[in-house]
């Protein structure tokens, strides 16, 4: 029987220090270069990808994701003030608990992507326990 892992996610932006610049304090770690438009954060086995399209030599930018890329973060507090810190687009008021039992906020980065962190240990998988 084949197994399926999800390995990389890419985030589209433009232009790509822009992006260094605001995921780099979030993350506490420096992007890995792969190519002028494509940079690597690794986040535990998947990797976000920060990809301008335009510096890797296309002739077209692609546009944001449409629909939340989620993470989990083991410090959700610290994490909430440093993206509040990088002044987002748009951002919850507060980290608030969902009904699955989530404990997270939402956000829009600066290149119009939807991204929320989500408090390790409350992520729902699909599976109530």
């Amino acid at each position: 029987m084949n197994s399926f892992e999800l390995f990389r996610i890419n985030l589209p932006t433009h232009p790509i220090q822009k992006a260094l610049d605001f995921y780099e304090p979030i993350f506490e770690t420096n992007a890995y270069k792969v190519s002028d438009g494509r940079f690597y954060f690794r986040l535990g086995n998947v990797i976000l990808a920060c990809y301008d399209s335009i510096a890797d030599g296309d002739f077209y930018q692609i546009p944001p994701n449409p629909e939340h890329i989620y993470i989990s973060t083991s410090n959700i507090q610290e994490t909430y003030r440093k993206v509040q810190q990088q002044n987002p687009l748009a951002l919850s008021p507060k980290i608030q608990k969902m009904p699955w039992g989530e404990n997270s906020f939402y956000f829009i980065d600066p290149f119009g992507n939807r991204i929320c962190f989500v408090e390790k240990g409350t992520e729902f998988l699909g599976i109530k326990k």
